[in-house]
């Protein structure tokens, strides 16, 4: 994916809004992510204008139509990864939930898809609405889970005034315009010490193993904001949010070696008869569904948890 010079714009920190920035690596698209010099945010600059941004998420985003290049996701509404959303979702609650009482609360998923993440919060006794900008995503949500209270839009028009107990974005606020903007309407929409839960591509773990390795700068080309524990808690705080605990997880987040050279080491290991011990060493570092820890701070992923601090005046 290119992109002409009209179709891009220049921009500020959306954190403090200053202008002066280091560059950090040009990612494959061709588009260039920076870092603020004063409070460390990590962002693209310049990016596509607001009315080309919208052009990522039309019906082929979630895989039901021919899939742009580094944007979406292939496979995901297909119904047979349905079982595989479930467990995701379950997983998740599993690391936050000795943290978030959530039977019996009001909850809001923004970015919902196709609806499993909310089915599984129904399931834990809550009352849910799921949103999310894709009509196409939303109809399909519905008729998966018809008794669920999912809407099409974002949270000016399908929220409006209503208020949250917990209020989650998985892998959201990497995509909005303006981070202060979005965590300003969560928190506006939250039930006195209610909680947010957010989780994006943890920019630690770019710093830890070095830009160009990273995953995430290789891919997801939809993505504008660059997140660590410390800018969203930054962001937070200028909301009326205090930092609860965040965590990290997903393994080292490495793009893969070429299937070439891959090809090649695993022939130099079989000749000098250690590949299946170099296998083992692997799966013990690197063990099936890695799990999140608050003890560490470099892996792929990061959930942060934010509670809303009635006593706390947010930043105008």
């Amino acid at each position: 994916m290119s992109w002409l010079p009209y179709q891009l714009e220049e921009v500020p920190c959306d954190s403090c809004g200053r202008t002066e920035s280091r560059q950090v690596i040009i990612r494959p698209d061709g588009m260039c992510v920076v870092e603020c010099t004063t409070c460390g945010l990590a962002y693209l600059n310049p990016r596509p204008k607001a009315d080309q941004i919208r052009l990522f998420y039309d019906d082929a985003y979630f895989g039901s139509g021919a899939k742009k290049a580094g944007v979406g996701y292939q496979t995901y509404s297909h119904e047979s990864l349905s079982a595989v959303h479930k467990a995701t979702g379950m997983n998740k609650l599993d690391v936050i939930g000795s943290r978030i009482e959530l039977e019996g609360k009001r909850a809001l998923e923004i970015g919902c898809a196709t609806g499993e993440f909310c089915q599984v919060l129904y399931k834990r006794g809550c009352s849910v609405v799921g949103v999310d900008l894709s009509k196409e995503v939303i109809e399909l949500a519905k008729a998966r889970y018809p008794h669920l209270d999912l809407r099409p839009g974002d949270l000016q028009s399908a929220v409006r005034d209503d208020k949250f107990d917990v209020i989650f974005a998985w892998e959201v606020v990497e995509h909005v315009t303006s981070p202060e903007g979005f965590v300003a309407e969560i928190s506006q929409r939250l039930s006195p010490n209610g909680y947010v839960v957010l989780s994006t591509p943890n920019y630690a773990c770019a710093k830890h193993v070095q830009p160009s390795r990273w995953a995430g700068f290789q891919y997801s080309f939809e993505h504008l904001y660059f997140f660590d524990r410390r800018a969203l808690e930054n962001i937070g705080s200028h909301h009326g949010l205090r930092h609860v605990i965040s965590y990290s997880g997903g393994g080292a987040g490495l793009v893969p070696a070429p299937q070439r050279f891959r090809s090649f080491v695993r022939k130099v290991l079989s000749s000098t008869g250690t590949l299946r011990a170099v296998r083992q060493l692997r799966a013990a570092a690197n063990p099936p569904g890695i799990g999140y820890s608050a003890g560490r701070e470099d892996q792929h992923n990061l959930i942060i948890i934010l509670q809303h601090d009635s006593g706390r005046v947010a930043r105008n």
